[in-house]
């Protein structure tokens, strides 16, 4: 058995959900406007690497329970996360190179290369972003979700391991994601329902600015 915890989802994860929405105006000639409603989306790369950044800074994240709304500090600094998780202009193209593979093709990287990276990290106490792919060839590339890694429980005999998440999806919660590493396909399964074909580490680093603001959001 190989069980590693680098953290628990509790003490780096925020305590809201990943859901926002706004409301955009259809505009018509004659100066006329109609709002369209709420628009609903998520910042999951925003929210994984700003709790990533408090964590390295060894600040504790916000304790609010509210969705930060557009023009809040929180939210600003969320979103500019959220485009440097993009990491253009080769991270689109890396994303829809995963998308276009076949499901066992997919679940041997993640097998081979990937979770050895996350072994790796996790032996240097450093949680990694993981870019979980669900969306298949050209499907809606958002159909993806990032997470945090902040642990893992690895049975060596059965080749069974469980890795312990931060998902902004689920605040408060821990979720799994449990893989069968002697599996073609990988056997992939989330304890909150969903099934990923596989998931590549990302690179992040730390955000380089005034701790003394980073604390204040």
């Amino acid at each position: 058995m190989a069980y590693v915890r680098v953290c628990t989802a509790e003490e780096i994860g925020f305590r809201f959900p990943n859901c926002y929405d706004c409301s955009l105006p259809l505009k018509f000639p004659f100066g006329r406007s109609r709002e369209l409603g709420p628009i609903a989306y998520g910042l999951c790369g925003g929210m994984c690497f700003a709790a990533l950044d408090y964590y390295h800074a060894r600040l504790p994240v916000p304790g609010q329970t509210r969705v930060p709304r557009p023009g809040d500090p929180l939210f600003r600094y969320l979103w500019k996360r959220q485009m440097d998780s993009f990491q253009l202009p080769t991270g689109p193209l890396r994303i829809l190179r995963w998308m276009t593979r076949g499901d066992e093709s997919v679940a041997g990287s993640t097998i081979q290369s990937e979770f050895p990276k996350l072994q790796d990290s996790m032996a240097w106490l450093q949680p990694s972003v993981l870019l979980m792919i669900y969306a298949r060839s050209w499907e809606d590339p958002t159909q993806n979700h990032q997470v945090v890694a902040v642990g893992y429980d690895l049975d060596e005999v059965t080749q069974k391991a469980s890795i312990f998440l931060y998902d902004p999806n689920y605040p408060s919660k821990e979720p799994t994601l449990d893989v069968d590493l002697g599996s073609p396909s990988g056997a992939f399964k989330q304890s909150t329902g969903e099934t990923p074909r596989g998931f590549f580490l990302q690179r992040y680093r730390p955000k380089k600015r005034d701790l003394k603001d980073l604390g204040d959001l």
